[in-house]
């Protein structure tokens, strides 16, 4: 264009949306200074010009100095070494994108009708060259964009597809509609079932029959309020086998902030159930027992020591003993001037070896009122096999005491009878074939006692 119109300078100004401009491309002859990258700012522009401008006005100053020019145009145009130009606006639709001004520095001139006639077409041809190129570009951009997403999407479903492979949790992909989309090794696991049985299929086919409402109806609350979802129950294998899953859903938003699906994870908490109904079954028969059950815990300060930390209802009904009247001290509160020391003894040495023993001795109630138990005491160690508490039961033998005693004196007075009557008596023992007599038996048939 330069070398067409025979000018000193050929610039593209292109506007920011605060109205400054730079000189995006230029064309200079070599005596005169170089403009290209420049950023200009007219106050008067954006008041007197803008509107002319995106209406395709066109401005031909032949001499800056003869022309009514405001003063800060003048001197801009002054400072650029412009002595006359002409300015044809670059429009795409109504949206002014810049100017193409072509500079005369060497001396004025008059701009003839064929050359802003060829400038107009420039322009205008450069204006959609332009706008072809912007869109190109944002074309572009969101292309690249588009990919980087995909990628990044790509990658994030691997390193989810390989962490949730090697998860110890089941993990599942479900649409809003709750069909199966995804599943991981785990959760083919635990519900007993592969992938071609599951994906496309409703998530809670593998829920266990009996559990299935109160499910559904947790399930159809958190659809409606959009919430996670947090439940325990039972899954039920084809093989029948069942197990109890903590499961937690977590809803998948779209770009829009719509829930689009939910990730489900599921816990296998089988083990838990066991042994928490395995607990209760102890607690219920510890609670019901009709032993007196004693838990005390090792005195650090003394091994033969041992502080009360729970007893049973039996206990109690045995003692007469509260709970809280025991908790905190020492078996030996049940010992009186009774108690055989033979017994305490053999206690003593179980205590002292870390050894499970039985004896029977006097214990006292409340009251201060005897009674005759049979103690078993057992050690319990933790993890590291170090011991740190003893179980002993007590069982009420008092009455079989008393029988034995009964037992005892009817035989010693049963014996003096027959010394004092002088008869002889003999006891055939049909289970063992043993045949016993007293003393006045062996005489009367010429045997001496004993013999």
């Amino acid at each position: 264009v330069r070398q067409s119109l025979q000018s000193d300078r050929v610039i593209i100004f292109h506007f920011q949306p605060d109205w400054q401009g730079t000189v995006i491309a230029e064309s200079v002859s070599t005596d005169w200074d170089s403009l290209l990258s420049s950023t200009f700012h007219d106050p008067c522009f954006g008041e007197l010009y803008i509107a002319p401008y995106r209406q395709g006005r066109v401005s031909s100053i032949a001499d800056i100095n003869t022309e009514d020019l405001t003063p800060c145009y003048v001197e801009l145009l002054t400072r650029c070494q412009v002595k006359a130009n002409l300015v044809v606006p670059i429009v795409q639709t109504d949206h002014l994108w810049g100017l193409l001004i072509v500079h005369q520095c060497a001396t004025p001139r008059h701009w003839q009708s064929t050359e802003i006639e060829l400038l107009q077409q420039l322009a205008n041809q450069l204006g959609i060259a332009i706008q072809q190129a912007e869109l190109y570009q944002q074309t572009h951009r969101e292309l690249l964009k588009r990919r980087r997403i995909q990628t990044a999407l790509q990658e994030s479903e691997e390193r989810f597809r390989s962490l949730s492979a090697s998860a110890p949790v089941g993990i599942s992909q479900i649409n809003i509609n709750g069909i199966c989309l995804y599943v991981n090794d785990r959760w083919q696991t635990m519900a007993g079932i592969d992938q071609k049985q599951c994906l496309g299929k409703d998530w809670m086919q593998a829920v266990h029959p009996d559990d299935q409402p109160s499910v559904a109806a947790a399930w159809n609350q958190t659809i409606q309020q959009g919430q996670e979802f947090i439940h325990e129950f039972r899954l039920l294998t084809p093989q029948q086998e069942s197990r109890w899953v903590l499961t937690h859903a977590a809803p998948l938003r779209s770009a829009t902030g719509n829930i689009a699906g939910y990730v489900i994870t599921q816990e296998d908490t089988t083990a838990r159930h066991q042994q928490e109904e395995h607990r209760k079954l102890l607690e219920s028969v510890i609670l019901n027992i009709q032993e007196a059950l004693i838990i005390t815990e090792l005195c650090q300060e003394d091994s033969l020591k041992h502080r009360i930390t729970y007893v049973n209802p039996a206990f109690t009904a045995m003692t007469g003993y509260a709970a809280d009247e025991v908790i905190g001290k020492t078996p030996r509160i049940l010992q009186g001037e009774n108690t055989d020391e033979t017994a305490l003894a053999c206690l003593r040495s179980a205590l002292q070896q870390e050894q499970s023993t039985q004896v029977s001795l006097v214990n006292y109630c409340k009251n201060g009122s005897e009674f005759w138990v049979e103690l078993s005491i057992v050690p319990i160690r933790n993890a590291q096999n170090q011991l740190t508490h003893w179980v002993s039961l007590r069982r009420d033998i008092s009455d079989r005491k008393q029988l034995e005693a009964t037992l005892t004196r009817q035989s010693e007075e049963l014996q003096l009878t027959l010394d004092v009557s002088d008869t002889g008596s003999w006891d055939w023992d049909l289970v063992t074939n043993q045949v016993a007599w007293n003393d006045r038996h062996s005489s009367l048939l010429g045997y001496e006692p004993g013999e």
